[in-house]
């Protein structure tokens, strides 16, 4: 299998800085707050989704996503 870069932007976290919970199926993004699972796309990847309330007022949100709407 060859080597394969991150796909996350330049200054985003990386997906290694979230922490996996197995117990309740969901991460935690490195402001500790919970993202929970969301969908499995048609290839077989299971989606987590923030609480956008909690993520408007975060001081890390610059580094977790470049999107205006939380």
């Amino acid at each position: 299998m060859p080597y394969k870069r991150s796909m996350t932007g330049k200054g985003l976290f990386k997906k290694y800085e979230y922490i996996y919970d197995e117990y309740y199926d969901c991460y935690l993004c490195p402001n500790n707050e919970v993202l929970s699972y969301s969908t499995t796309d048609k290839n077989g990847y299971e989606s987590y989704k923030s609480n956008p309330d909690k993520c408007k007022e975060c001081p890390l949100r610059d580094q977790c996503t470049k999107k205006k709407n939380s």
